[in-house]
């Protein structure tokens, strides 16, 4: 396994951050959340929501820095170069029942839901790095989809099946995407 930057990302609520620390436990790598770091490095402003945000010009710089192993927790570093990326996906179905958990209001849970059946972490994944795969959260345990993740680094016999382009809820759930606000 000869990768550094290890990314797990995807919409929130697909799992990631328990993923992320069972998969930095079970390789014996450091485990990063990527809003802790940025608010260390002071790479985090305040958008005209009133929303912290990370900006990815700064952050990409800061990250390329680390020589450590480490498996980075992030809805927004797929944006930069990593050695290997696994975007966590979840059936909106699913998704929408974990943010309610989660108390988010409507419009931002919709905003995730959507950014969800239109594929838009993968698709900042794919656009900035190589070895990207995908896995669906919403039919695996958090253990499984984590050793799912470990044949994966091993390269097991398995990561065409985990390619991008294996999960599109486009299909099923576009009639969500075209409801009026």
């Amino acid at each position: 396994m000869d990768y550094s930057k290890i990314c797990i990302t995807g919409t929130p609520g697909t799992g990631k951050t328990t993923i992320s620390k069972i998969l930095a436990e079970k390789l014996n790598i450091t485990y990063m959340n990527i809003n802790e770091f940025a608010e260390k490095k002071g790479l985090i402003h305040i958008d005209k929501n009133n929303n912290k945000e990370i900006d990815p010009k700064k952050l990409c710089p800061e990250l390329k820095k680390i020589k450590q192993k480490v498996i980075i927790d992030s809805h927004i570093a797929q944006n930069c170069k990593n050695d290997i990326v696994f975007v966590l996906r979840t059936n909106p179905e699913e998704l929408e029942k974990r943010l309610k958990k989660r108390k988010w209001n409507n419009n931002k849970i919709k905003t995730n839901i959507k950014a969800e059946i239109l594929d838009s972490c993968l698709i900042d994944a794919i656009e900035t790095n190589e070895n990207v795969y995908e896995i669906d959260t919403s039919s695996h345990t958090e253990l499984e989809t984590v050793y799912i993740i470990i044949d994966i680094l091993n390269n097991k016999n398995i990561k065409n099946k985990y390619k991008p382009g294996n999960i599109d809820w486009t299909e099923t759930y576009f009639s969500y995407l075209s409801e009026k606000e």
